[in-house]
């Protein structure tokens, strides 16, 4: 472990790293940090935490991190799995505030700036942060490029926040959680918990729900996220029946109920797309999609209408679902939005 620790061990913001054997897309992400430190004076603490990397992550990240004060870097003896490695960044984290970034994403010009005058403004006890998708390289020039100045911190109450940020929930660069509103070893024991479901971090984003009053949405896009690039898993399964499973442990049953609607509308549709115009990227999937699904879905008549014949149908009809399905989230993302913002103005009075 290298390490470079502020001396009062005191931090507003800890932003933790997961990786394994990614050095070259790490790197990316390291050189957006240190173009942004260098524009910020609150105090930081950065972690990497290796899952016992075989490439160059490991000299990479030790000298990254021996170059300036709080920094450090754990390097795991084994390969512990993803998940266990995401719930070591939390307890690893020293700061206020405990932001996990998946070591594929980039963060925009002008975002760690954003995001610390955030944090103090409002003290929230959880953020949804949006990026942008990007394949390759994040683009530098033209619409492309995220333009962080739009971006504007939407206080709202959490069945709101929850509507709103719905499926991204589970996207751990989108989410920043306060750990002081967090109870501390349980709920790093309920992670452990959720490991079976791949979403330990709804444990940390399910305590602060439960426990804070402050939650902050911003809808423009701060960071680029690299899309179709992070998987291993199986899509299907995780977000339909692990999904349910880990939003049941932590959220009540009514708004458990419109966040899956959200998922019908919006996320499964897209992965199911993705998969038959084959531009799933590095994703796993189940050879049967529909024995996945429907043991979570079975009883919803949304899930027949819309999901289903996108699954079965030839392309050319589950290209037309797909479209049609995608108006009618348009118009619900539309509603939720116009109805935050509403109680957002009455809450402000």
């Amino acid at each position: 472990m290298a390490s470079n620790t502020k001396a009062d061990n005191r931090f507003a913001l800890s932003i933790t790293i997961p990786t394994y054997n990614r050095v070259e897309r790490l790197q990316l992400l390291l050189s957006s940090l240190d173009r942004e430190l260098k524009s910020v004076d609150v105090s930081v603490q950065i972690i990497i935490v290796d899952n016992c990397s075989t490439d160059a992550t490991g000299s990479v990240a030790n000298l990254w991190c021996s170059s300036a004060m709080g920094r450090q870097y754990f390097r795991n003896q084994s390969n512990l799995g993803p998940i266990e490695n995401v719930i070591r960044c939390f307890e690893y984290a020293e700061g206020d505030h405990c932001w996990i970034i998946g070591d594929d994403d980039i963060l925009a010009e002008g975002c760690l700036e954003f995001v610390l005058n955030m944090l103090t403004s409002d003290q929230p006890d959880l953020v949804y942060l949006r990026g942008k998708g990007f394949r390759n390289e994040p683009p530098t020039n033209g619409d492309g490029v995220v333009d962080v100045r739009q971006a504007e911190p939407q206080r709202l109450n959490k069945e709101n926040f929850c509507i709103l940020a719905n499926v991204h929930l589970t996207f751990i660069t989108s989410i920043i959680v306060r750990k002081l509103t967090i109870c501390g070893a349980d709920e790093l024991c309920n992670a452990r918990l959720l490991s079976r479901t791949s979403l330990p971090q709804l444990s940390w984003v399910g305590s602060a729900l439960q426990h804070g009053t402050r939650f902050v949405f911003v809808s423009k896009p701060v960071f680029y996220a690299r899309t179709a690039a992070s998987g291993g898993y199986d899509l299907y399964e995780v977000f339909s029946a692990q999904l349910s499973e880990a939003l049941h442990e932590v959220l009540p049953k009514q708004l458990v109920n419109r966040m899956l609607t959200r998922v019908l509308l919006g996320y499964l549709p897209w992965i199911i797309m993705s998969h038959r115009r084959k531009r799933a990227g590095e994703f796993a999937t189940t050879a049967d999609q529909h024995l996945v699904m429907h043991q979570t879905f079975d009883n919803d008549p949304l899930y027949w209408a819309a999901i289903y014949p996108m699954l079965r149908a030839p392309l050319p009809i589950a290209m037309g679902a797909y479209a049609f399905i995608g108006v009618i989230n348009h118009l619900v993302i539309a509603y939720d939005h116009f109805v935050a913002r509403l109680v957002g103005l009455k809450h402000d009075r």
